[in-house]
């Protein structure tokens, strides 16, 4: 994903996701499935625009429905990562 995005400037859409990816030769026909045998869940998160969009990768897990509690999840991108939770700044500072 990551070859993708540096020749693309870009990541996939949710549409064309790991197909495109595997189609193109950026991934192993094997990397359309998690540990399961389930074709992996690709999706686009637009953050703020179309030139900030990052992505999520998930498994469905071992029961296979998504958005249950076994889920896996790999957000992926600029913005993955940062923490949104609501903080105290320290005043030490």
């Amino acid at each position: 994903l990551e070859m993708y995005y540096i020749e693309n400037d870009m990541y996939p859409g949710t549409d064309e996701g790991i197909e495109l990816l595997v189609d193109e030769k950026y991934l192993d026909e094997g990397a359309r499935k998690d540990g399961f045998s389930r074709v992996y869940n690709y999706e686009a998160v637009a953050v703020a625009d179309v030139e900030n969009q990052d992505y999520m990768l998930s498994s469905s897990g071992r029961d296979g429905i998504k958005e249950t509690e076994d889920d896996i999840q790999a957000p992926i991108g600029e913005h993955a990562f940062v923490d949104t939770k609501d903080t105290e700044e320290d005043e030490d500072y």
